[in-house]
This record gives structure tokens, sequence and C-alpha cells, in this order.
């Protein structure tokens, strides 16, 4: 059903956190998962829960079509009606961008 490949991108500008950001499978009919590989920063938190990051997915019109926190370092992302084509995704956490890269949907 899905052609299960993976994108990955670097941190923009070799962050210093060493993050990467994985979307599986990519391209996608509309659900993925996004894999952040970086630390788990606690961000000032007693309860040891990770930092959240932020998800947004851009149309090729820089658009925002989606936008979401995510606290877990695996996500699953579910994007039901969006329209054949390639998006734009970027990932931040605590104002800095953690990865950014294209997001291909095929119906």
């Amino acid at each position: 059903e899905f052609n299960v490949q993976s994108s990955e991108f670097p941190a923009k500008g070799g962050s210093a956190s060493g993050g990467k950001v994985e979307v599986i499978p990519n391209p996608n009919k509309g659900e993925f998962t996004i894999e952040c590989q970086m630390p788990c920063l606690p961000a000032g938190r007693s309860d040891g829960r990770c930092q959240m990051a932020n998800v947004i997915l851009y149309n090729v019109f820089g658009q925002v079509v989606f936008n979401s926190s995510i606290v877990n370092l695996e996500s699953t992302i579910v994007i039901s009606g969006l329209s054949r084509g390639m998006y734009f995704i970027k990932v931040t956490s605590d104002g800095e961008s953690i990865g950014m890269g294209k997001v291909l949907v095929e119906r």
C-alpha cells in the first residue's frame, strides 16, 4: 500500500542539539511518522518529560496546513483531506529549528 521509504534531514545549521528528523514513509497517503532523533532535554521540567517540539506543515504556497505540538520523539501524524503533492515540514523545539524537509503526499 505504501512505498515505504524515509526522508532524513539534519537540523538546520548543524544545531548543537545534534537533532535529526525522519519522516516515514515518504511518499505517503497523508499519514506518516515523525521520528526526532535528538537528546531528550528536560527543559527545566521536574517531571522528567521531554520538551515539546512543534510540527508545522506548509503547502507550496507557504500556507500552514498543519500545526501541532508533539512530546514523543516518535509521533504519527494523520492529515486527512490533504491534496496530492509536495509539502514542506518544519520541526522546532524551544524556538530553535530541529529540522526541515519535504513530504510527498500521494493519493
